[in-house]
């Protein structure tokens, strides 16, 4: 076979309807009003991108002709080849056409992450309530069922115990997903105003020492009462990590430095 004929025949099999008789030859509009398509590619859902094509075409729902002759238009290059290949006439259908292409490209399909994929999680001490956030609520996402309430219980207990948001969202009543995305939001306002006023007020309280992690370093119990009506909202305790007073008033850690101090420890740091 010459260069020419197999280019002959590539063009053929190109241009070869695979649309029943009905379907090729229905008369479109001349200007189809759809929603903005995003091009299929090999790594995507398949399951996902019929959905998204069938949101986009929601005014030509039921009209198979339209369904079909528009849906190459939302294929990449790799998933437009396969339509081509397609057998002439073969196609009867939208749901057919929906069918053969998730069919096809399935393995493509990411598997969905189970509950416990939640349900294990937990903050790192260092880590930002928004950087962690954002990956739990990404992880919800991924798990097919997963009711708000679980997400909700599960994310509290995934949080430090004695941390500003934990106690907040034990303290208020949070049944959505979207009161717990405010109070999330609210907490992490002040976690970054602490961050940009990191290098003046929060540097100048005193530095919990470096071996923390040591056994005879003691951390203290919860402040515990009513924050809103007992406590300064606008303090942060470093050796509480929680809000009502500045580290640097703190009777309690300054005690226990005074103590370590008597039994010989943190000589470094005198």
């Amino acid at each position: 076979m010459t260069a020419r004929e197999a280019a002959q025949k590539a063009l053929s099999n190109i241009t070869a309807s695979p649309f029943a008789r009905r379907l090729q030859e229905a008369r479109l509009p001349s200007r189809v009003k759809h929603g903005t398509f995003i091009l299929y590619e090999t790594n995507a859902d398949p399951m996902a991108h019929i959905q998204h094509y069938q949101q986009a075409m929601f005014m030509h729902d039921g009209d198979d002709a339209i369904m079909c002759k528009m849906f190459p238009s939302s294929l990449g290059k790799v998933a437009l080849s396969w339509f081509h290949k397609l057998g002439p006439r073969s196609i009867q259908g939208w749901r057919q056409l929906a069918e053969e292409f998730t069919a096809w490209f399935l393995t493509s399909r990411r598997a969905p992450k189970m509950f416990e994929s939640l349900s294990t999680m937990k903050q790192e001490e260092s880590e930002l309530t928004r950087d962690y956030a954002k990956k739990c609520w990404e992880t919800f996402k991924e798990i097919e069922s997963c009711s708000e309430e679980y997400a909700i219980a599960t994310f509290k207990t995934s949080l430090p115990v004695r941390g500003e948001l934990c106690w907040s969202l034990n303290f208020h009543s949070i049944v959505t997903l979207a009161k717990l995305m405010e109070r999330i939001e609210q907490h992490t306002r002040i976690e970054d105003d602490i961050l940009r006023e990191d290098g003046k007020a929060v540097t100048q309280q005193p530095k919990i020492p470096t071996k923390k992690n040591q056994p005879y370093f003691k951390w203290p119990p919860s402040l515990g009462g009513d924050k809103d009506a007992n406590r300064a909202t606008n303090q942060h305790c470093s050796y509480h990590k929680d809000w009502g007073h500045v580290t640097e008033d703190c009777e309690m850690f300054k005690r226990h430095l005074d103590d370590l101090v008597s039994r010989g420890y943190l000589k470094e740091f005198i």
